[in-house]
């Protein structure tokens, strides 16, 4: 057997001077893990890619920028849960550019100019992966909710365009309309490019093909003698939502609805 040096006893020591091995140590001395130290290792690796991910160093953070955490922009996968459940996704935010000193100096309307950052906030969260809800850019922009929703609506009308926060991307709120004219479209036998074509406020092929699949999942469902309780469970789709979808389905596949008992 190799005999160690004496550097290697002086200096081997001090690789255990880490963040795991001090959390590992309060595990297991403070929580009880000393009989499960494998499991404490896989936790703490856990916490710290973690906090890798929501913690951004602030030499990387320019004058102007926010770093906020905000909910994965995975469709309905998150719609309806508590905050405290869902995973957070870190993301840096231009809250102040030169672009918006620019519109006060020139004299732009306070309004106009909440309205553009309010776009561009959910644009760039949007782009990294991520979703805002209303609430976020209110404290954001320091207005209320409803002032939130309201220069939504206003931006999206004067522009034509739907902006991805988080009531859009995760199906939830008032986007039902978009979502039945999208329906009403498809049943009339266009493609997705044509329905997009077709629309007065621009969506992008995939915000389109969001909608028709739950659509069609809604038909098989109902065709299987599901109830309308049911499939608001199983498709995570609200009532209202569903109920304008029967509709369509009475008109366009009434042998799909008058064969399902559960269905008036």
């Amino acid at each position: 057997m190799r005999r160690r040096s004496t550097r290697y006893r002086d200096y081997h020591p001090l690789l255990a001077k880490t963040v795991p091995n001090a959390l590992l140590n309060l595990f297991i001395e403070q929580f009880g893990y000393g009989d499960k130290v494998v499991l404490a290792q896989a936790m703490i690796e856990r916490i710290l890619d973690t906090l890798v991910d929501v913690l951004q160093p602030a030499e990387l953070v320019k004058p102007g920028q926010l770093v906020w955490l905000a909910v994965p922009a995975d469709g309905p996968k998150y719609a309806h849960q508590p905050m405290a459940e869902l995973p957070k996704k870190r993301v840096t935010l231009d809250l102040i550019t030169l672009e918006d000193i620019s519109h006060f100096e020139q004299g732009v309307t306070f309004p106009e100019i909440r309205r553009q950052r309010q776009a561009r906030l959910t644009r760039q969260t949007r782009e990294q992966g991520a979703a805002l809800a209303q609430s976020d850019l209110s404290l954001m922009t320091m207005v209320a909710c409803s002032t939130v929703s309201t220069d939504l609506k206003r931006y999206q009308q004067e522009n034509g365009c739907v902006l991805p926060y988080r009531g859009v991307e995760h199906d939830m709120g008032s986007t039902c309309t978009h979502k039945v004219e999208v329906i009403r479209l498809h049943e009339q036998g266009y493609l997705e490019s044509d329905i997009r074509r077709k629309l007065k406020i621009q969506h992008s092929l995939s915000s389109i093909e969001r909608y028709v699949q739950p659509y069609k999942n809604v038909i098989k469902l109902l065709d299987r003698n599901f109830t309308p309780v049911e499939i608001c469970c199983i498709l995570s789709m609200p009532a209202r939502l569903l109920e304008q979808y029967i509709e369509i389905i009475r008109e366009h596949h009434p042998n799909i609805i008058d064969k399902n008992p559960h269905v008036t």
